[in-house]
């Protein structure tokens, strides 16, 4: 470990630089070609093999002497917030996701001195968008046959590139406190996405509304219904449900006939959201059909509740005491990552690192430790990958252990169930129980 932990340091300047650049050139989700350059270049330098995936996804290959994998993950994507004072074309790492390839070089960097010691191979994956957003884009790349689902690592589990992973690492920013920290062992909430449009009929607003059909009332009435059904929501279950207008109409002095959402259900387990999912489709039906107008729902597969292995957390957590950070506990999380469909196949840790403050995803987040960010969380996950792979048998002890909640080939018809359309000549009059 002191070999890796030395190595790490000695080129923490390079990581951080790295980490820097990327922050500097923020990319959408399935469009993070600059990023996986830089990733890529980082591996030409250092003699590793490497493939591409999923657009715009590489896997790096650290081979060891065995034939346990492990799979250390990280994001490259950003998201649209205009209002940050950094942003690039709307585009900012308001998530930290750029410094997660921090971790993933350093763990490079350092593994890669010792691998022929290890009972197992590393791949070092950089992943293409984690953030769920911009789904019209990401409809036309599924209309083209670029993509299946619209979740970067739904795609890797999809295409096959990580049937041959036992375990798998991955870690994500945090600035819930203030200090050096991880957080470990939290779930966090699943969901379902969909874009709606509603369909009314244009008049002249100002002569003759009463012949049109107000799509946008039709939109904020049935805001108003799902409002009016939130008391119906069980604490532990976590429930959010949340969404944007992405069209309002076209012209103020014509009755709107044509306006769009983008919405999530979210909750913390798939019973949970298959249930608020169906209330929400008939709030949404129903107000436009007490409207007169129609409405289409596409409902689009999202992600599935995170679940971390409790043997894999003890031992980072056991790991960042050795170097001195504190380790916090927490139950839950709101939020939801696709690394939670992962931890559904195979064994996974998703631990939290301090080194930012602000409001996550707000115009206010930013790093604030660079080596909290950057370097500590690839020195930990390093470790880690020694403790499991000097001696086999505790990769092994886990990987036995382990029961999937689902086969990758149940998981895909499980995901391929979730994508319906309705609409409302679907209407039913009648009570869910």
């Amino acid at each position: 470990k002191k070999i890796v932990l030395d190595e790490i340091e000695k080129r923490k300047e390079e990581i951080i630089s790295i980490c820097r650049s990327i922050y500097d050139e923020p990319e959408e989700g399935f469009k993070e070609f600059r990023t996986r350059e830089k990733i890529k270049s980082f591996f030409v330098k250092e003699n590793i093999p490497y493939e591409e995936f999923s657009i715009t996804g590489i896997k790096g290959i650290l081979k060891g002497g065995g034939d346990i994998n492990i799979g250390v993950f990280s994001e490259m994507d950003a998201l649209f917030n205009p209002s940050h004072p950094d942003s690039k074309n709307g585009l900012v790492h308001a998530c930290g996701h750029f410094a997660q390839i921090g971790y993933l070089i350093g763990v490079a960097i350092g593994i890669n001195r010792i691998r022929k010691y290890l009972s197992g191979n590393i791949f070092l994956f950089g992943t293409p968008a984690e953030e769920f957003i911009d789904l019209s884009f990401r409809e036309e790349l599924k209309k083209d046959g670029k993509i299946r689902f619209f979740g970067g690592k739904q795609e890797m589990i999809r295409e096959g590139v990580i049937d041959d992973v036992h375990i798998g690492i991955m870690a994500h920013g945090d600035s819930s406190y203030r200090g050096r920290y991880f957080i470990v062992g939290y779930g966090t909430n699943g969901f379902v996405s969909k874009m709606i449009r509603f369909k009314g009929r244009p008049a002249h607003a100002g002569a003759e509304p009463e012949k049109g059909i107000n799509a946008l009332h039709m939109m904020t009435l049935s805001i108003d219904a799902i409002n009016m059904i939130r008391e119906r929501f069980r604490d532990k279950d976590h429930i959010r449900v949340h969404y944007i207008s992405t069209k309002g109409g076209d012209s103020v002095n014509v009755i709107p006939d044509d306006v769009r959402m983008e919405m999530y259900v979210r909750g913390a387990s798939t019973n949970a959201i298959l249930s608020v999912d169906k209330l929400v489709d008939r709030a949404i039906i129903g107000s436009s059909y007490a409207l007169g107008g129609d409405v289409n729902i596409k409902t689009i597969p999202g992600y599935l509740p995170l679940i971390q292995n409790k043997e894999l957390s003890e031992i980072f957590k056991k790991n960042a005491e050795e170097i001195g950070i504190k380790v916090v506990e927490r139950d839950f999380s709101g939020a939801s990552t696709d690394m939670g469909d992962i931890s559904h196949i195979i064994p996974v840790i998703h631990p939290s690192f301090s080194g930012f403050s602000g409001k996550f995803h707000g115009e206010d987040f930013k790093m604030v430790d660079e080596e909290m960010a950057c370097i500590i969380p690839a020195k930990v996950i390093a470790m880690t990958i020694i403790d499991l792979l000097y001696d086999k048998a505790l990769a092994r002890k886990i990987i036995e252990n382990y029961k999937p909640l689902l086969t990758k080939e149940d998981y895909l018809s499980f995901m391929n169930k979730l994508e319906r359309e309705t609409s409302s000549s679907e209407i039913y009059f009648k009570s869910d129980g």
